[in-house]
C-alpha cells in the first residue's frame, strides 16, 4: 500500500473515532441534563421558599451568617459555567440539604425585607415591654392596696377628713347623723376594722366622753377599743335613743305625711326614722307600705298601682309623679305651702254683727283695743278686751 493510501486509512479511522466521541458526548450531556432535572425535582422538597414581601415569617435573630451571601456584590452571572459536571451535581446535592449535616440553602434578602423584619421585631419587643410594665404596675398597685387595707389609716388622716364631734346632747337624730358621717370617713380613709372604735371615740366630747370612759373602766382600754363597730353603735343607741324616745319616734313615724310637694324633706325624715325605728320597716314590704301611706292622695294611688317591691325605685317614682303633679297644678310648688296666705288671716268680727263690714280703729294701745261701730249702732263704742 502506498503511503498515500495509509494516510487516507488513518484519517478515516480518526474521523470515525471523532464521530463516536461526539455521540458519546451528546449522550453524556443528555444524561447529565436528565440527572439535573431529577435532582432539582428531588431537592425542591427540602428548599424553603423565601419570605413574602407582605410579612416575613421568621425573625432577625433566627438568621445566621449562612442566610446571607458571603459577597453581596458578587455577580451570579460570573460563575464558571465550564466546570466539571460532577462538581456541579455535587454542589446541587449539597444545596438540596441532603444528609443530617447538610448545609441549608442560602437566601439573599434585599433591604426592604430586612427592614420589615427589623421593624416587626422591634414592635414585638416594645409590645412585650409595655405589657410587662403594665403588669408590674397593676401588681404593685394591688399589693399596695392590700397593704393599705392591712395597715389602715392613721388617726391624723382620720381627723383630716373633718370628722364631726359628738357630745351626746344632739338627740337620737344627731347621734344617727354622727354615726353615718363617721362610717363615711371610715370608707374614705380605708380605716382598719380594729381601729374604728378607737378612732371614733377620739371625737367624743362632754357627756359622751364621760359615758365612754365608764365603759373603758369596765372593759379595759384594750378591750373597749377592740370592740366590734356594730356592738359600739348598739351601745350608742341604747344610751342616746332609749325606749321611751323610740316610742315617741314610732308615734311620729305612724303619722308622718308629705306636706305639699316637699318630697325631699319627706324622704329625708323617712330614712332617719327607718334607722331609728327598724322594727317598723322590717321586712321590706313594711317599709314600702309605710312610705306610700305618707304620700299625698294626688300621687298615692299611682305609686300603689306600680306594684314595686323595692324602696329605691318606689322613691324615684314618687319624685317623678310629684314633679308631674306640680306641673299640672295638682300640688303647690315647693315652698309655697310655707308662705302665709292673705285669705287665711284671722279677722276680727263683732259678736253682735253677722255681716262683714269695714271697721275703723280709733285708738290702739299695747293692752287695749277700741273699735268704733257703724252709725247704725248709735255711735256707741264696744270694748273688745285686752
Amino acid at each position: 500500500m502506498t503511503q498515500h493510501g495509509q494516510m487516507v486509512d488513518i484519517m478515516q479511522e480518526h474521523d470515525g473515532r471523532i464521530t463516536e466521541n461526539r455521540t458519546d458526548i451528546a449522550e453524556t450531556q443528555a444524561m447529565v441534563q436528565a440527572s439535573d432535572a431529577m435532582l432539582n425535582a428531588w431537592a425542591a422538597q427540602f428548599i424553603e421558599e423565601p419570605p413574602q414581601e407582605d410579612g416575613p415569617e421568621f425573625e432577625v435573630n433566627d438568621l445566621g451568617e449562612e442566610d446571607f451571601d458571603e459577597d453581596p456584590n458578587e455577580d451570579p452571572e460570573e460563575d464558571d459555567d465550564d466546570g466539571d459536571a460532577a462538581s456541579d451535581i455535587s454542589h446541587r446535592i449539597s444545596m438540596a440539604g441532603r444528609g443530617p449535616h447538610a448545609r441549608p440553602p442560602r437566601r439573599t434578602l434585599d433591604a426592604a425585607v430586612i427592614k420589615m423584619m427589623v421593624d416587626r421585631r422591634v414592635n414585638k419587643v416594645l409590645a412585650e415591654y409595655e405589657a410587662n410594665r403594665l403588669a408590674s404596675e397593676t401588681s404593685g398597685s394591688n399589693n399596695g392596696s392590700q397593704g393599705n387595707n392591712n395597715k389602715g389609716c392613721s388617726f391624723k388622716s382620720f381627723l383630716n377628713c373633718h370628722t364631726q364631734k359628738f357630745k351626746g346632747t344632739e338627740g337620737a337624730v344627731g347621734m344617727l347623723r354622727w354615726v353615718e358621717k363617721v362610717e363615711s370617713v371610715f370608707a374614705m380613709c380605708e380605716c382598719a376594722d380594729e381601729n374604728r372604735v378607737k378612732y371614733a371615740t377620739g371625737t367624743l366630747e362632754g357627756p359622751a366622753l364621760t359615758w365612754w370612759n365608764t365603759h373603758v373602766q369596765t372593759r379595759g382600754l384594750d378591750g373597749a377599743n377592740s370592740m366590734p363597730w356594730a356592738d359600739f353603735t348598739r351601745l350608742l343607741q341604747e344610751e342616746y335613743c332609749p325606749r321611751d324616745e323610740v316610742r315617741k319616734l314610732e308615734a311620729e313615724f305612724w303619722v308622718l305625711k308629705m306636706v305639699g310637694s316637699e318630697i325631699e324633706q319627706y324622704c329625708t325624715r323617712f330614712h332617719e326614722l327607718c334607722k331609728l325605728c327598724p322594727a317598723m320597716v322590717t321586712p321590706e314590704y313594711k317599709k314600702i307600705e309605710q312610705f306610700i301611706s305618707g304620700l299625698p292622695e294626688q300621687i298615692q294611688s299611682m305609686v300603689t298601682a306600680s306594684d314595686l317591691t323595692t324602696i329605691q325605685p318606689l322613691i324615684r317614682l314618687a319624685h317623678k309623679l310629684t314633679d308631674q303633679a306640680v306641673a299640672q297644678g295638682k300640688l303647690p310648688k315647693r315652698g309655697e305651702h310655707l308662705k302665709p296666705q292673705e285669705s287665711q288671716k284671722r279677722k276680727w268680727e263683732p259678736s253682735h254683727h253677722q255681716s262683714h263690714q269695714p271697721q275703723q280703729q280709733q285708738r290702739s294701745a299695747p293692752a287695749r283695743a277700741f273699735t268704733a261701730t257703724q252709725p247704725d249702732d248709735k255711735g256707741k263704742g264696744v270694748y273688745q278686751g285686752k
